[in-house]
C-alpha cells in the first residue's frame, strides 16, 4: 500500500464496515457500490486497499463459481481492532 493516505482511508473504512458486519462479503464493484457509498474513493484505490488488507490478513479473496472474487473479513477480533486503532491514530496525526 505504500502510504497512500487515500489508499489507507479506503481500508480504514472497510476495516470498520467488516468490524461492524462481520459476514459481509461482496465483489469489488459491490464492495464499491455499498460499502463505501458515493465518496469511497476511486476503484483503483479500493483494488489496492483490497490487495494489501488480504497481504495482511484482514480480508480474504474467495473465487465464486461465476469466476468473480469476492471479498470478506478473515481478521479475526484482535487483529481488526489494531487495525482499528491504527486508523484512529493515524487520523488523529492528520488533525
Amino acid at each position: 500500500m505504500g502510504e497512500d493516505p487515500e489508499v489507507f482511508a479506503i481500508a480504514c473504512a472497510l476495516a470498520h464496515y467488516v468490524s461492524a458486519n462481520p459476514l459481509a462479503a461482496d465483489t469489488p464493484d459491490g464492495i464499491y457500490r455499498w460499502w463505501l457509498g458515493p465518496n469511497g474513493g476511486s476503484m483503483e484505490k479500493l483494488t489496492c486497499a483490497l490487495t494489501w488488507m488480504t497481504e495482511q490478513g484482514l480480508m480474504e479473496e474467495q473465487v465464486a463459481a461465476d469466476g468473480r472474487a469476492r471479498y470478506r473479513r478473515c481478521a479475526n477480533d484482535d487483529d481488526l481492532k489494531r487495525m482499528l486503532d491504527r486508523c484512529v491514530g493515524v487520523a488523529a496525526a492528520r488533525h
